[in-house]
């Protein structure tokens, strides 16, 4: 009975011995059609050439393709991915080496749409139209306004290569307006698209209070889209409307933009 548990003890010691060399190095990202570079250390054990990565695993399934050699490619682009997909991949090797990932970057987010279209729809929906995602980064909308580009809106990139359309809420003024979109990726690199004019034909808005004696309110002859800074700029008010509750403001001078223009007024 002796000899017998000091067998199973050996036993065991040899199995867990064998699973303990093996260890995982996992990747994470995104497709984006390329294909991943890998260095394989050749291991010195006697007899017989032998590699460090043992197998390998994307997205939960066995790659088959050639692994036993010093460098080799895992053909990303062969497999059935859609540009944007997130991947997982497991590298099971040798504990006494490591495997490295020559080009780890391309699993990195990077932005590649292209602009196809845009046009205001029915209440002042901005649509735009863009393929070529290879990533699910968001979208900045900017809108050129009182001498410089603002942000107004944010949307969430679908990612794909095929067209994607969003909408979002904007607030035209009469006559010309300039939108584009943008997204910034790990690198911190700008993908801006070409500037897109498009025109209102509706009412201009003029502005109804005496500038110089603003109590409570203020009034517009129309809804707008406004922003109020203090003598210092920092921003008081912003919204959408025809008119402002002024009420919280403290005395003295404030800025206004307001439509395609901007004016000064006091409050009392």
């Amino acid at each position: 009975m002796k000899k017998f548990t000091v067998i199973c003890f050996l036993l065991i010691m040899s199995i867990s011995t064998i699973f303990a060399t093996i260890e995982t190095t996992k990747l994470e990202g995104v497709f984006q059609g390329l294909d991943l570079y890998v260095n394989n250390p050749m291991l010195d054990e006697g007899e017989g050439i032998n590699y460090c990565i043992t197998s390998i695993e994307i997205n939960n399934e066995p790659y088959n393709d050639v692994i036993n050699s010093s460098a080799f490619r895992i053909a990303l682009s062969e497999m059935p991915l859609e540009l944007g997909e997130p991947i997982k991949i497991f590298l099971n090797h040798e504990a006494n080496c490591k495997p490295r990932i020559i080009n780890p970057e391309i699993l990195k987010p990077l932005s590649t749409y292209e602009l196809v279209d845009m046009n205001l729809g029915y209440e002042n929906l901005l649509e735009f139209t863009t393929k070529g995602e290879s990533a699910k980064l968001s979208f900045k909308v900017q809108q050129y306004r009182w001498g410089s580009w603002i942000d107004v809106a944010v949307v969430a990139g679908k990612g794909g290569p095929d067209n994607q359309t969003y909408k979002v809420k904007v607030y035209p003024h009469n006559g010309e307006n300039k939108f584009r979109i943008l997204q910034k990726d790990h690198l911190h690199k700008v993908n801006m698209s070409d500037e897109k004019i498009l025109y209102v034909n509706k009412d201009s808005v003029t502005i109804m209070t005496n500038l110089k004696k603003v109590k409570k309110e203020l009034l517009f002859s129309g809804e707008t889209y406004y922003i109020m800074q203090n003598e210092f700029g920092e921003e008081v008010l912003e919204g959408y409307g025809d008119n402002i509750n002024t009420s919280e403001l403290e005395k003295g001078m404030y800025y206004l933009r307001y439509s395609n223009t901007w004016a000064e007024l006091k409050k009392k």
